[in-house]
Protein backbone atom coordinates (compact mmCIF):
# COMPACT_ATOMS: atom_id res chain seq x y z
CA UNK A 1 0.00 0.00 0.00
CA UNK A 2 1.47 3.42 -0.70
CA UNK A 3 1.55 6.21 1.71
CA UNK A 4 -1.45 8.35 0.18
CA UNK A 5 -3.58 4.96 0.36
CA UNK A 6 -2.17 4.10 4.11
CA UNK A 7 -2.92 7.79 5.36
CA UNK A 8 -6.68 7.62 4.10
CA UNK A 9 -6.94 4.47 5.51
CA UNK A 10 -5.54 5.94 9.05
CA UNK A 11 -7.62 9.14 8.50
CA UNK A 12 -10.97 7.43 7.75
CA UNK A 13 -10.30 5.36 11.38
CA UNK A 14 -9.28 8.43 13.18
CA UNK A 15 -12.61 10.08 11.80
CA UNK A 16 -15.00 6.81 12.71
CA UNK A 17 -13.27 7.10 16.43
CA UNK A 18 -14.13 10.94 16.84
CA UNK A 19 -17.79 10.10 14.72
CA UNK A 20 -18.97 7.18 18.17
CA UNK A 21 -21.62 8.39 20.45
CA UNK A 22 -19.17 7.18 22.96
CA UNK A 23 -16.68 10.48 22.92
CA UNK A 24 -17.51 11.86 26.36
CA UNK A 25 -17.20 15.54 26.10
CA UNK A 26 -18.16 15.20 22.70
CA UNK A 27 -21.15 14.04 23.13
CA UNK A 28 -22.19 14.86 26.30
CA UNK A 29 -24.32 17.33 26.50
CA UNK A 30 -24.39 18.33 22.89
CA UNK A 31 -27.51 16.57 21.68
CA UNK A 32 -25.78 12.55 21.76
CA UNK A 33 -26.75 10.47 18.65
CA UNK A 34 -28.23 13.54 16.62
CA UNK A 35 -26.14 14.17 13.28
CA UNK A 36 -24.62 17.24 14.80
CA UNK A 37 -22.89 15.76 17.56
CA UNK A 38 -21.76 13.86 15.48
CA UNK A 39 -20.27 16.02 12.54
CA UNK A 40 -16.52 16.86 12.80
CA UNK A 41 -15.22 19.08 9.98
CA UNK A 42 -11.97 18.37 8.42
CA UNK A 43 -10.11 20.57 6.10
CA UNK A 44 -6.23 20.01 4.38
CA UNK A 45 -3.96 22.97 5.53
CA UNK A 46 -1.72 24.27 3.05
CA UNK A 47 1.31 26.87 3.64
CA UNK A 48 -0.70 29.82 3.93
CA UNK A 49 -1.36 27.79 7.56
CA UNK A 50 1.78 27.72 9.00
CA UNK A 51 1.70 30.38 11.54
CA UNK A 52 -1.24 28.40 12.91
CA UNK A 53 -0.04 25.43 13.02
CA UNK A 54 3.47 27.04 14.80
CA UNK A 55 1.35 28.82 17.39
CA UNK A 56 -0.70 25.81 17.69
CA UNK A 57 1.86 23.52 18.73
CA UNK A 58 3.86 26.41 20.88
CA UNK A 59 0.76 26.68 22.57
CA UNK A 60 0.92 22.92 24.17
CA UNK A 61 1.78 22.22 27.30
CA UNK A 62 4.58 20.21 28.51
CA UNK A 63 3.15 16.97 28.29
CA UNK A 64 1.04 17.54 25.52
CA UNK A 65 4.53 18.25 23.47
CA UNK A 66 5.50 15.28 24.76
CA UNK A 67 2.55 13.31 23.48
CA UNK A 68 2.71 14.72 20.62
CA UNK A 69 6.51 14.87 19.54
CA UNK A 70 7.68 11.76 21.83
CA UNK A 71 10.01 13.80 23.53
CA UNK A 72 9.77 17.20 25.53
CA UNK A 73 10.13 19.10 22.40
CA UNK A 74 11.70 22.97 23.27
CA UNK A 75 10.71 25.73 20.86
CA UNK A 76 13.12 26.08 19.02
CA UNK A 77 12.51 21.89 17.83
CA UNK A 78 8.75 22.74 17.02
CA UNK A 79 10.11 26.18 15.04
CA UNK A 80 12.60 23.87 12.92
CA UNK A 81 9.50 20.81 12.61
CA UNK A 82 7.14 23.88 11.18
CA UNK A 83 9.49 25.20 8.81
CA UNK A 84 10.36 21.92 7.22
CA UNK A 85 6.65 20.78 6.90
CA UNK A 86 6.03 20.26 3.28
CA UNK A 87 2.44 20.78 2.62
CA UNK A 88 3.05 20.09 -1.46
CA UNK A 89 3.61 16.23 -0.69
CA UNK A 90 2.73 15.12 3.01
CA UNK A 91 -0.99 15.86 3.68
CA UNK A 92 -1.61 17.55 6.64
CA UNK A 93 -5.07 18.10 8.14
CA UNK A 94 -7.00 19.64 10.52
CA UNK A 95 -9.72 18.59 12.32
CA UNK A 96 -12.03 20.27 15.55
CA UNK A 97 -15.09 19.84 17.62
CA UNK A 98 -17.03 23.26 16.21
CA UNK A 99 -19.21 23.04 19.31
CA UNK A 100 -16.52 23.39 21.73
CA UNK A 101 -14.20 25.86 19.79
CA UNK A 102 -16.88 28.46 20.18
CA UNK A 103 -15.60 31.31 22.03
Amino acid sequence: MNWIATWFSELVYAVRALLRPDLGHHSAGHGRGTASARRVPIRGLGPRHRSAVLGHLLALEPQDRYLRFGYAAQDAQIDNYVAGLDFAHEPICNCQCLRCSRA
